[in-house]
């Protein structure tokens, strides 16, 4: 039994993961909307507060 993945495995692996790593998350889809349609201070205060945390 072995137990590294056969090279398909792998590639379709790293697809995924590429896929993944560029798609935009819920977070950069705020900054966007609102930096859009109310300028680059209310993006650069919603980045603000969610690089804080809050």
């Amino acid at each position: 039994m072995s137990f590294i993945p056969e090279t398909s495995t792998l590639i379709q692996f790293a697809i995924a993961t590429i896929i993944l790593a560029i798609t935009p998350g819920p977070d950069m889809t705020l900054f966007v909307s609102r930096t859009l349609s109310q300028g680059r201070a209310t993006g650069f205060a919603s980045m603000a507060g969610a690089l804080t945390g809050t």
